[in-house]
């Protein structure tokens, strides 16, 4: 049996899914927006996909710096 996660993201979000090959993949939402999952199941030669939307309103934002020493 094989997995297969895509996702749409939403205008202006660069998220993905990892792994994207497993059965429970994540993601982290960084615009607000409708995000679709779709999962893809194939065993036997046979495969079937479903879709998930998943609705977020208030994004988390990581911010990371480097800071200089003087």
């Amino acid at each position: 049996m094989t997995y297969q996660w895509t996702l749409s993201p939403p205008a202006g979000s660069s998220a993905s899914l990892s792994p994207s090959d497993q059965p429970t993949p994540s993601f982290v939402p960084d615009a607000e927006g409708i995000y679709t999952a779709t999962l893809t199941v194939t065993a036997n030669g046979a495969s079937d996909s479903k879709a998930v939307a998943i609705s977020v309103y208030h994004p988390v934002v990581v911010v990371s710096a480097i800071m200089a020493r003087s």
